[in-house]
């Protein structure tokens, strides 16, 4: 750090900048000290007169002649200043304290005037005069004051004669001076120089231990404030950078996601089309058993309705995964909308000879869209009835507690690994795979639950248990 200040230019300005300063500051006040000195001494003295005269003669007027002799006395002896009584003539009454040897005003002071009050002063004597009025002499009186002045010229000169030790001292304290002054201004400077070195070669890890409260301080403060700032900006930068290229490859796996759900989408309308087109043909033909036209035109017709409901299912996704949908927010009962999806899927449940027990707390209320969360009920509960054995029990609850509101369907008699499960949540995916409409619908029923508790804020998950498969549905408690 010395050599670094030694060979700092900005360190070696200050140094010389702030002893020049101190040098020429300290001779200035000399030489005003000087200059002026004389003249405050002359009016400290007029003051310290005046005002001592001021007091001498306050109610002065009141006493003789006799008793003011006396008071002139001791006030000349205590003061140490030079009195003089004198009639209008200018001829001298008394001299306090000393004989009358004075016979005019004239020989006691030759170069008398009178400016308000106050004579010219000699450079030895400060002269005044002021008026004595006394109760037994009715002639005006003149009070003569003369006050010695001390050898001022004599102190300026042996200050001059002191000069050069002065100077000396002077430059000494200067140096000194200058070089605290220097490091105290320089060393934060050239740690704040060195530290946005260090920024510039991208470098975000200096340390700047400055805690001064000044603009120094400050600066130092805001650059520390500015590297961490870089740093978080360089991560943040590299974080999106690697968030980049995942959505890059994520855009890449959409897009193959894509088309394979178009695919799988022509897949499953080509087949169940096939079949309408096959038996019509051979109703219209009269081909072998499908001129038993009543028979194979309900056929048809039910698998026109699968038809009709694959599509609805997919419309529906593609509803759901648009950023531009928005569900509803209204107030709705949970407890009503269970109870309706229950009771309108219960035949489901009652052709496989299924017991549905239920458990439901009353007055269930939410904020959400009505229309989405009971297609997300009907989809587990038909999951439930249709991948349960005959004969199988399904659990229905659903209560309340501080976090929200919790829905569970329990299906007994079936379970599914995690694998499964994460298998089962996508489009189109079916533990069967021969995908008989028979004994499962389009696959894309768990897909959608889960598509509505993302647009929606549920929170969905799917568990399998050692000798069941149960779905929760966490949703939030009302809100106004």
């Amino acid at each position: 750090m010395i050599r670094q200040f030694v060979h700092s230019r900005l360190a070696i300005r200050i140094f010389l900048i702030t002893t020049l300063l101190i040098t020429l500051t300290a001779l200035t006040i000399h030489s005003l000290f000087n200059f002026f000195l004389p003249g405050f001494y002359l009016q400290y003295k007029e003051k310290q007169m005046t005002a001592q005269m001021e007091f001498l003669l306050e109610g002065i007027d009141q006493f003789s002649f006799e008793e003011a002799i006396r008071v002139i006395d001791s006030f000349a002896l205590e003061s140490g200043m030079q009195l003089i009584v004198t009639d209008a003539n200018s001829q001298i009454i008394y001299v306090p304290n000393m004989l009358t040897q004075y016979q005019a005003l004239s020989e006691f002071i030759p170069n008398l005037y009178l400016p308000q009050q106050i004579l010219n002063s000699t450079n030895d004597y400060l002269v005044a005069q002021y008026d004595l009025q006394l109760s037994d002499v009715s002639a005006p009186l003149k009070l003569v004051v003369r006050v010695p002045l001390q050898p001022i010229d004599e102190a300026s000169q042996a200050i001059n004669n002191f000069l050069p030790y002065l100077l000396l001292i002077i430059v000494c304290v200067a140096l000194i001076a200058a070089f605290i002054l220097t490091r105290m201004i320089a060393k934060p400077l050239l740690r704040l120089n060195a530290a946005a070195s260090k920024m510039a070669e991208l470098d975000f890890t200096a340390d700047l231990p400055i805690e001064a409260n000044d603009e120094i301080g400050e600066i130092a403060r805001n650059l520390e404030k500015l590297a961490h700032n870089l740093d978080q900006s360089m991560t943040t930068l590299q974080t999106i950078n690697r968030q980049l290229v995942n959505d890059i490859e994520k855009e890449r796996l959409i897009e193959q996601q894509r088309r394979e759900f178009i695919a799988t989408v022509s897949h499953e309308l080509k087949t169940p089309l096939t079949a309408i087109l096959g038996r019509l043909e051979g109703m219209i033909y009269n081909i072998g058993a499908f001129s038993d036209r009543d028979k194979y035109l309900q056929q048809t017709y039910d698998v026109a309705k699968q038809m009709e409901q694959l599509v609805y299912e997919i419309v529906a996704v593609s509803k759901l995964e648009s950023e531009a949908f928005k569900p509803k927010s209204e107030q709705i009962s949970v407890t009503r909308i269970l109870q309706s999806c229950i009771a309108e899927n219960l035949y489901l449940a009652q052709e496989k000879e299924q017991e549905i027990t239920i458990s439901i707390a009353d007055n269930l209320l939410t904020r959400s869209d009505e229309q989405l969360l009971r297609k997300a009920v009907i989809n587990l509960l038909r999951n439930a009835i249709y991948y349960s054995p005959m004969q199988a029990e399904i659990v229905i609850t659903a209560n309340q507690d501080i976090t929200g509101i919790q829905v569970s369907i329990e299906n007994y008699g079936v379970t599914m690994t995690s694998e499964q499960i994460q298998y089962v949540l996508q489009p189109f995916n079916r533990l069967e795979q021969s995908r008989n409409r028979q004994t499962g619908g389009s696959g894309l029923g768990l897909y959608i639950v889960k598509q509505i508790a993302k647009r929606c804020h549920y929170q969905f998950n799917l568990q399998g248990k050692s000798t069941s498969i149960v779905a929760i549905l966490h949703l939030p408690l009302k809100t106004d």
